[in-house]
């Protein structure tokens, strides 16, 4: 038996660490998580509570992204797609799909 399967990313993932929180276009606050990997297309958060959250859903993805020389944090702001939600014991794995990179 076989298990390699086709990976059908364009670029590859790269492990991160990043706080990550979810707001509502309007600015409502959604849900707080962290950030595990991302690619250029999207980004993998991990979130306690899925309240607010469902596929196929638009939201705006704030990250803080520390800076390497200064160790100052830049928030990078991100309208993102809700492609997949799984259960990982008692947190939710969220694929999120970048849509348009917003102002900071």
């Amino acid at each position: 038996m076989n298990l390699l399967t086709t990976e059908r990313r364009k670029s590859p993932r790269v492990m991160v660490g990043y706080n990550a929180t979810f707001f509502e276009e309007n600015g409502t606050f959604v849900a707080k998580g962290q950030a595990s990997n991302m690619s250029d297309g999207g980004v993998f958060v991990l979130v306690s509570n899925r309240n607010g959250l469902a596929v196929s859903s638009q939201f705006v993805l704030e990250m803080e992204i520390p800076s390497n020389q200064t160790g100052h944090v830049n928030n990078m702001r991100y309208l993102v797609r809700l492609v997949r939600m799984r259960s990982i014991g008692h947190l939710y794995g969220l694929g999120l799909e970048f849509i348009e990179k917003l102002n900071s």
